[in-house]
């Protein structure tokens, strides 16, 4: 495998992490009684839901978490596409994809078990931006690569 198609995957992993808040918010409130009826889709978690109350917070911010995952996903996949295009070392591509991951795993983890820390959602909204920085930063060199080439 190269650096290349090493990326190319985590792009997978990406969306796999990205779902995963999903599956652990449909989970959560099964077992806390609630019937998810996939007719209604995104409209579940707008309807009244008779779970325990830190359940139902927790599928919230699990909610939450998995729909910033496809806001950050959109920069990621397209910025990861850029740099494998444009020439971007194999080695940066690797590392800013393997730091991508590692910050939106944190961030999953922390939205979710977080309730009410103050330093704990500061942590992350820090890795938040630490996951945009990885994106930022792939097309930024993509783009430079692209423009000593006149494309």
């Amino acid at each position: 495998m190269s650096p290349y198609s090493d990326a190319l995957y985590r792009v997978v992993y990406a969306w796999a992490l990205t779902f995963a808040p999903h599956v652990f918010k449909v989970t959560s409130l099964g077992a806390g009684g609630y019937k998810w009826d996939n007719r209604l889709g995104r409209n579940n978690m707008g309807r009244d839901l008779k779970v325990d109350d830190a359940v139902l917070a927790r599928a919230k911010r699990a909610d939450a978490a998995h729909q910033n995952g496809h806001e950050s996903l959109l920069l990621f996949a397209p910025a990861v596409v850029a740099a494998i295009s444009a020439g971007v070392s194999g080695d940066e591509v690797d590392k800013f994809t393997k730091l991508y991951l590692l910050f939106r795993a944190i961030y999953v983890v922390v939205y979710i078990a977080n309730s009410s820390n103050n330093l704990l959602a500061t942590l992350r909204t820090g890795v938040w931006g630490g996951s945009v920085y990885c994106s930022i930063t792939l097309l930024l060199r993509a783009a430079k690569l692209l423009a000593a080439k006149n494309l």
